[in-house]
């Protein structure tokens, strides 16, 4: 968690609780679901692994990987989401006023925003509208009172989901059992043409004296060359 500080501490709550309410529970409806992480459960507890685009662009790789070098694809190249949860613009609704039973402001980023006060653009959104159309959500942030945070969100929310997710599997010698889940490596395969394309591991398994490696990139034009 202390790795992950730098990062989270840019985003700020703030609000009451005036009813007893199970912490864990209510820190994955309030909390969580606005950060650019995922909990995982480890030995020693539940230890954040920072969302890929976060990953990718503060974390320095910890390995190159080259196919043929004790390393082999095993899989396709499959899809671990698809249009139906695309998003490429997001309004945030925030500073709860509970007197008037509403919000008192709103951030919005899309591809036809007019680049004013809570409204802006930004290159995932028109990109992603250009391949997919329009697809909006609107979301409520009943402990954010801070416009740098609604906007933080909103924008990570169409970073994390403008484009979709792949993903592609490797069977590793025993040499590379120190890589773990969250680890960003950059992954060089001549039959799929990548060039120390980055990508993160999701999910690593050991059998038969070989480990087996998720890895996921992202299909954007914008951070990969690669075309399919």
């Amino acid at each position: 968690w202390a790795n992950a500080g730098v990062i989270l501490n840019e985003y700020i709550f703030a609000g009451y609780i005036n009813e007893p309410v199970d912490t864990w529970e209510w820190l994955q409806s309030y909390i969580l679901p606005y950060l650019p992480i995922e909990v995982k459960t480890g030995e020693k507890g539940v230890y954040p692994v920072l969302n890929q685009f976060v990953a990718l662009q503060n974390v320095q790789p910890v390995a190159r990987l080259i196919e043929g070098a004790g390393l082999r694809q095993v899989s396709a190249i499959e899809t671990s989401t698809d249009t139906s949860e695309i998003v490429n613009a997001c309004t945030c609704s925030f500073a709860l006023n509970s007197s008037k039973d509403g919000y008192a402001a709103t951030t919005r980023i899309a591809p036809n925003a007019e680049n004013a006060d809570g409204d802006a653009q930004n290159n995932f959104a028109q990109s992603s509208f250009n391949r997919y159309g329009l697809h909006e959500v609107n979301l409520e942030l009943p402990f954010v009172y801070e416009r740098k945070t609604a906007h933080r969100i909103a924008s990570d929310f169409i970073r994390a989901r403008s484009f979709p997710k792949r993903t592609i599997e490797y069977c590793a010698a025993a040499e590379y059992g120190y890589l773990k889940i969250g680890d960003v490596v950059l992954i060089t395969d001549n039959n799929l043409y990548f060039n120390e394309t980055p990508c993160t591991i999701v999910r690593k398994s050991y059998e038969n004296t070989k480990w087996y490696f998720t890895l996921q990139f992202e299909d954007t034009p914008i951070v990969l060359e690669r075309h399919f």
